[in-house]
């Protein structure tokens, strides 16, 4: 995003915690505009209240965004600056548990889900889901199913 606004650039780090963990992440930041970066610890959809409290950008999976922005009474002022680019991919998966280490679990429950979900019917309805005609999700099991 910053490229294409003509700013000189410098490569910045910061660590962020991302599902529990700290993670380090790197990203290009205008030079000598300071500190901007600020990872709030919280979900999405705190995160996108926040960025709407604040009027600062974010980045947030499609399906919160669109629950949030139109499937609200009182949705949300933001708007998509960028999509569509595979590095902002956030693919969903399913691994069914081993039964060998846990033989308590389901698992022929979670096996017949599991394959459910990678069919063709179910990645059809993933497809055709709406949030005020929005499609929420893009399914890819065939490219994750590998």
């Amino acid at each position: 995003l910053w490229k294409t606004t003509g700013f000189p650039l410098q490569t910045e780090r910061t660590e962020i915690v991302k599902k529990g963990k700290k993670k380090t992440v790197s990203f290009l930041h205008p030079e000598g505009l300071g500190k901007w970066y600020l990872s709030i610890g919280q979900g999405m959809g705190k995160t996108l209240t926040y960025a709407e409290e604040k009027q600062a950008y974010t980045m947030t999976d499609r399906g919160t965004y669109l629950k949030y922005k139109l499937g609200r009474k009182q949705g949300l002022d933001l708007e998509i600056l960028c999509a569509g680019d595979e590095r902002l991919f956030n693919p969903y998966g399913i691994i069914p548990i081993n039964p060998k280490m846990y033989p308590h679990v389901k698992f022929d429950w979670a096996d017949t889900l599991a394959k459910w979900l990678v069919s063709p019917k179910a990645q059809a309805l993933i497809a055709e889901y709406r949030i005020q005609g929005q499609q929420a999700f893009f399914p890819d099991a065939v490219t994750y199913a590998k």
